[in-house]
């Protein structure tokens, strides 16, 4: 099963697109540990986060730009 998540932010240009992805992945993970703390960590971690990510970085390019061009991204 393959699971995607596309989203937009509008963070500080000094931010890395990395260290963005990082943030949002960890507090992704550590909401359901804190909803659910009897359950394991292999059982939460195993489906909180898909096992690779890409950030990328559009400059000043408008969101009316960016937007439909990841809309129309195939699907793997």
């Amino acid at each position: 099963m393959t699971c995607i998540c596309r989203f937009t932010t509008h963070d500080p240009p000094t931010v890395q697109p990395s260290i963005l992805i990082t943030s949002r992945e960890g507090v992704s993970a550590r909401h359901p540990r804190q909803q659910f703390p009897d359950h394991t960590r292999a059982n939460l971690c195993s489906h909180s986060s898909p096992p690779s990510y890409f950030a990328a970085s559009a400059g000043e390019t408008p969101l009316s730009n960016v937007a439909p061009y990841i809309t129309n991204q195939k699907q793997p």
